[in-house]
């Protein structure tokens, strides 16, 4: 068994941490960004307590289905909307 470094900067190059939260902190700006879209459509408000599909919902927003989508399954990726198996999304608690 070998033994663990006894020095923390020996586990990873500290460029490496650098580089990791710059990703992080752009993610997050990222990730912010698209809910601040996606809640000045309205889609919050238009989605209602049952599950829809992006296509009525970007009808309804004047937003392009495609788009408002791929905006909706990521959002997902942070828990503030759910991507259900049949094309719809819905709330969460978040």
């Amino acid at each position: 068994m070998t033994e663990m470094p006894s020095v923390p900067g020996e586990l990873v190059p500290p460029f490496m941490c650098l580089f990791a939260c710059a990703m992080l902190y752009g993610l997050w700006v990222w990730m912010s960004r698209q809910l601040q879209l996606v809640v000045r459509a309205g889609v919050p408000d238009i989605l209602g307590d049952e599950p829809q599909s992006a296509a009525p919902l970007a009808a309804a927003t004047g937003c392009k289905a495609d788009a408002l989508d791929r905006f909706l399954r990521a959002l997902a990726g942070c828990d503030i909307f759910e991507g259900l198996p049949h094309g719809t999304d819905r709330h969460t608690p978040i």
